[in-house]
């Protein structure tokens, strides 16, 4: 027997969701957007390959839509994406096609991802160059376009973040230790944040002057 398209019914809690009845058995429920782009119709006959590409439509669309999610919280970069659909379990050809139009709609772009993560993050979590740099390689960011991103961030604005940091632990946190341990966990909250020797040497530098203003 030939397959045939013998109900599409709107779900009743989804309004904008069809289910699909092939020989009167219920195949998948899908969006309106496959119904009218496939031009699927009741009394229609379909060949396997058919029903294939509605079931790969709906899979895409779900994919599309779960990856619009993540990026209604934040921006991401194509690696992120890719990965959270891989975990979802949605195949290499379906997230390749979800990528592709990401990227085509200007949702995903790995050069404006990079510029707006390091704006936040020294804006909101100081750190230095190198914490940056391992945080972007993480996200998957290609390392010519990681060089170029940084490229904006000078040596004099991260040694007065550096400061400001150093600054702010002083009066918070080591108000009652002496200065050699001062000077250790400064150091090491320093380097943990990414902040080069240079510097995190430069910063040392005036670590005596702020003392004396803590006193």
């Amino acid at each position: 027997m030939k397959s045939k398209i013998t109900d599409i019914k709107p779900q009743k809690r989804r309004s904008k969701r069809r289910s699909i009845f092939i020989n009167n058995e219920f195949l998948c429920g899908v969006d309106e957007e496959i119904v009218a782009v496939l031009g699927l119709k009741v009394g229609q006959e379909v060949a396997k390959r058919k029903i294939e590409e509605i079931l790969y439509k709906e899979e895409v669309k779900k994919a599309k839509d779960y990856a619009f999610k993540l990026l209604s919280y934040r921006p991401r970069s194509i690696k992120e994406i890719r990965n959270r659909l891989k975990k979802k379990d949605y195949s290499s050809k379906v997230i390749l096609e979800v990528v592709k139009s990401l990227k085509r709609l200007k949702f995903l772009n790995d050069k404006e991802f990079a510029r707006m993560w390091v704006e936040s993050r020294i804006k909101t979590r100081p750190m230095g160059r190198y914490r940056l740099q391992q945080e972007l390689i993480q996200k998957g960011i290609d390392r010519d376009l990681i060089e170029e991103t940084l490229s904006s961030y000078r040596e004099e604005e991260e040694i007065e973040l550096a400061k400001e940091l150093a600054q702010r632990k002083l009066k918070r946190s080591y108000q009652n230790l002496d200065e050699v341990t001062t000077k250790r966990r400064l150091y090491g909250f320093l380097q943990r944040r990414g902040f080069s020797y240079d510097t995190i040497q430069e910063v040392m530098k005036e670590l005596r002057g702020v003392d004396d203003e803590r006193e």
